[in-house]
């Protein structure tokens, strides 16, 4: 999904979702390396903490940086798919405002 979709889809989330609502959010990160991935497209935890933001609805209780802990298989499914090095992904939790 490129930024202006991701954009609309945490705008239609907001919209549908009551205040105290929990988001959880799993996206590839920017820890992958570029060349040869092929896979979602990578984010950042800045780019995250951005579009989940206060000034838009949201209140962003954490990000975490190493999900390969938090869903391994997935994680390892996708690292033997594109090789060592890749596989990374953030988790964000946030809470609509």
């Amino acid at each position: 999904m490129d930024d202006g979709t991701e954009v609309k889809y945490l705008a239609a989330l907001h919209e549908q979702m009551k205040p105290g609502g929990r988001l959880v959010m799993m996206v590839m990160s920017d820890r992958n390396p570029e060349e040869g991935w092929s896979g979602p497209r990578r984010t950042s935890e800045a780019e995250i903490r951005h579009n989940l933001c206060e000034e838009v609805g949201w209140r962003v209780k954490s990000v975490d940086m190493d999900a390969k802990d938090v869903v391994p298989k997935q994680m390892q499914a996708i690292a033997k798919h594109f090789g060592e090095g890749f596989g990374w992904a953030l988790v964000a939790v946030a809470t609509r405002l």
